[in-house]
């Protein structure tokens, strides 16, 4: 059905960084330059976002969950359940920018396979062109 193939590279400069705002960018990279425990690869958010939990403060969460938390309240107050909700709105509209659905998977599968000493150092040029790109736009 769907024979696209991307590199996490580009779901991430044009489906996912452009969804972001210039705050969430320098939250997320501000995450990856200290390794914040708190950014999770392998699981949206911890607790997982199970509709039992969907109440809790969000502990922690993938890169797209990450870049979410102090939009939706900051640390402790942010929700797993608002934070699922962002999470799936960003997936969904990833889908239809790359033209694809479920595109968003070539980055989070890169990020959850990949060593982390590894995908964070990658990830933060990714973040960091992006910030820059907001900047010139900006300008």
């Amino acid at each position: 059905m769907y024979d696209k193939t991307f590199t996490w590279q580009q779901v991430w400069r044009e489906g996912i960084a452009p969804q972001l705002d210039r705050d969430q960018l320098l939250a997320l990279a501000e995450a990856l330059r200290t390794n914040d425990e708190r950014l999770l690869q392998g699981s949206t958010t911890q607790p997982p976002p199970l509709r039992a939990v969907q109440d809790w403060p969000c502990e922690g969460g993938c890169v797209i969950a990450f870049a979410h938390v102090e939009t939706c309240g900051g640390w402790g107050a942010a929700k797993v359940g608002d934070i699922e909700e962002r999470f799936a709105a960003v997936c969904c509209e990833c889908g239809v920018r790359m033209g694809m659905p479920a595109a968003e998977r070539f980055l989070l599968n890169w990020w959850d396979d990949t060593p982390r000493a590894q995908a964070v150092p990658a990830l933060l040029a990714e973040v960091e062109l992006s910030l820059a790109s907001t900047i010139e736009v900006a300008a």
